[in-house]
């Protein structure tokens, strides 16, 4: 079975898009977002031009600031910080990936905790989005009446009681997958087993073939048929270019007649990521404005 991440984003949008329209009527601003790039690449310029399309389609304003050539890390920490400052900014994001020079937990700090929506404050007010798009796929499964997880509170003891003697694998650790989905599930009460770059082959494999739920993020090609037991569940959430095609970490076609589910690459995370994005900027605007 395919789970169309797509779907289920173009879903949350459109009510996103009637919340907006709602409280606009009242005569105040929509929300806006500002995101922050420096030296993007093609595909970097891809995933920013989604998150602006997604935000003009909910009625929200989308401002992007792109550095063509590197500045100097305190110039572009001054600079987040007075955009972000500005009252009419509601949410902020830095785009990755950055220069190797940019790589620090102090830009997010430049960022208000009731503006950085990303989840990766130092002390978050959101939910991170691809940990919400991980549990929303996990509920359009095993409790298909109310697939949509728009907080892990959301996420009840009747899911958890569906995948209690589950085991589930988390592939990669990286700063924007890994991480932030491993936190997400403990923080849902959620057991799981984490492999990495560093986890012995034999361990590595043992998991993968015995796991009920692998979730991957990664970024190539790391799971074959052979690999998995059947009716198994992949969640794809690395992503890689081959030619002109995106990519998951698994060929669709190869896995797709041997798991129970699967989300397929494109269509798959991406969409939902950027619409629980969407989500808690439409959140954050609410918190900042005393809107019901």
């Amino acid at each position: 079975m395919e789970i169309n991440g797509k779907e289920i984003a173009d879903q949350i949008l459109d009510d996103l898009h009637k919340t907006i329209q709602k409280i606009a009527s009242r005569g105040v601003q929509p929300p806006k977002l500002i995101v922050f790039a420096i030296e993007p690449n093609e595909e970097t310029r891809v995933f920013m031009k989604n998150k602006k399309r997604a935000a003009e389609k909910i009625g929200a304003i989308c401002g992007i600031k792109i550095y063509e050539a590197a500045p100097s890390f305190e110039d572009f920490m001054r600079s987040v910080q007075e955009l972000c400052g500005n009252t009419d900014a509601t949410g902020a994001i830095i785009q990755l990936p950055l220069p190797t020079a940019f790589l620090s937990s102090t830009l997010n700090r430049c960022i208000p905790p009731e503006k950085e929506i990303e989840g990766f404050s130092h002390k978050p007010i959101f939910d991170y989005p691809i940990g919400l798009a991980v549990l929303t796929i996990l509920s359009s499964i095993y409790n298909p009446e109310k697939s949509i997880i728009y907080s892990i509170h959301d996420f009840h003891n009747g899911i958890r009681h569906a995948m209690k003697n589950k085991r589930i694998v988390l592939l990669g650790r990286g700063a924007t997958g890994g991480i932030p989905i491993g936190n997400t599930l403990s923080k849902a009460k959620i057991s799981y087993v984490s492999i990495n770059s560093s986890t012995d082959n034999n361990i590595r494999s043992k998991f993968i073939s015995e796991g009920d739920i692998i979730i991957t993020a990664v970024g190539k090609k790391i799971i074959t048929p052979d690999m998995i037991k059947p009716q198994s569940v992949l969640i794809s959430v690395g992503m890689r270019k081959d030619g002109d095609l995106w990519k998951g970490d698994y060929e669709d076609h190869e896995i797709k007649d041997k798991v129970l589910a699967y989300t397929p690459t494109p269509n798959g995370i991406g969409p939902l990521n950027v619409a629980f994005l969407m989500y808690n900027l439409v959140k954050a605007w609410k918190l900042q404005n005393n809107f019901e």
